[in-house]
């Protein structure tokens, strides 16, 4: 636990994990120069930025009971403290805090992501080649670590729709690159060398501070190229046996406005990987609150307090994104206006 945690107020379980602009911490990593997601309303536009935590704490003592919010799509998943404050949609467009004991309306709308809008960052940034490149690597590239000089990248496609991409991209660039075909299996092997490091396969290069929404919406589209599924109506899968992707994939997903869930899969007796799926909808950017189970468990551990300015966290528990309070100043208000139908930028 960091020893900027003071003991004072404590609303969230110590599993519960903020973003950061390179990814998810648990919360109990947070110091006061960790930038973190925070949430607000603008204009009825949900939209979240990275700040500085103002104060950060724990509960004086030991929480003997929790609230689990949740619903059994893994799309909501919260443990808190009796004193914490829930955030939805609610009557109205209005975006509301209520106490967490309060029974929660049917039609609430549990808000599971929002648009990036850093501040200082230029709205319209795109995505760039290199960035392009780096995503179809992820999926489909192998880094043969050579000497200390050099390192190959190698792409070997099969799908023409891939082998046009990668082409184009490559050439999008500027790299020098040579092609094989393969009398074998059918495929076209495309490689190039570059300095060790420059490339990986976790999405290292991402940092969330210095981008926004539609550079979040175009890494999206991108990933649809490779290892995803593109079911319509906005609707897209995402496979990856690599929970590092995944995550930051899936973080990614959130601030471009889909509502994401991640599903795992096991092969027991066999040598694959565990294979994950991130599901991503950009029609249904919220959770009901007639599927959400709220019920009083056993936690018997301290809860944590993060300070930000908007009093709203973006938050992951057990790989799910919703957003939550993060102290009691705005309990039972309305806080503004929120049109979670709303779309920030063209998609």
């Amino acid at each position: 636990m960091s020893d900027q945690f003071h003991p004072g107020i404590g609303e969230l379980s110590k599993d519960t994990e903020l973003l950061t602009p390179t990814g998810w911490i648990n919360i109990t990593s947070v110091t006061k120069e960790t930038l973190i997601a925070q949430y607000f309303a603008i204009d009825g536009i949900g939209c979240v930025s990275f700040a500085y935590p103002m104060s950060l704490s724990r509960s004086l003592n030991i929480v003997e009971k929790a609230f689990w919010v949740r619903n059994a799509e893994k799309h909501v998943d919260q443990l808190v403290g009796p004193n914490h404050g829930l955030v939805y949609g609610g009557a109205s467009n209005k975006l509301v805090v209520v106490p967490v004991e309060k029974q929660i309306p049917y039609r609430a709308k549990f808000i599971n992501g929002g648009f990036l809008t850093n501040t200082g960052v230029d709205l319209e940034t795109s995505l760039t080649p290199n960035e392009r490149l780096r995503i179809a690597l992820q999926a489909d590239g192998t880094i043969y670590r050579q000497s200390g000089v050099s390192e190959r990248v190698t792409f070997r496609l099969k799908k023409e729709r891939k082998i046009e991409r990668i082409v184009s991209l490559l050439n999008s660039v500027g790299i020098e690159y040579k092609t094989c075909p393969s009398n074998t299996d059918g495929c076209t092997a495309f490689y190039f060398t570059d300095t060790p490091g420059t490339y990986d396969k976790n999405f290292d290069c991402v940092d969330l501070s210095k981008v926004g929404a539609k550079w979040c919406q175009e890494f999206i589209h991108e990933l649809v190229n490779w290892d995803c599924s593109d079911r319509g109506s906005k609707k897209i899968q995402y496979f990856n046996n690599n929970k590092v992707a995944i995550d930051r994939a899936q973080a990614i997903g959130a601030l471009a406005g889909y509502r994401t869930c991640v599903s795992a899969r096991n092969r027991p007796g066999t040598n694959w990987n565990t294979a994950y799926t991130l599901s991503m909808s950009g029609n249904t950017k919220w959770t009901t609150g007639e599927v959400i189970e709220k019920t009083l468990v056993d936690y018997n551990d301290y809860t944590y307090r993060v300070m930000v300015p908007s009093n709203i966290l973006v938050i992951r528990r057990n790989d799910a994104i919703s957003v939550t309070a993060c102290g009691t100043e705005l309990h039972g208000r309305e806080i503004g206006s929120l049109d979670l139908k709303a779309t920030f930028i063209t998609e």
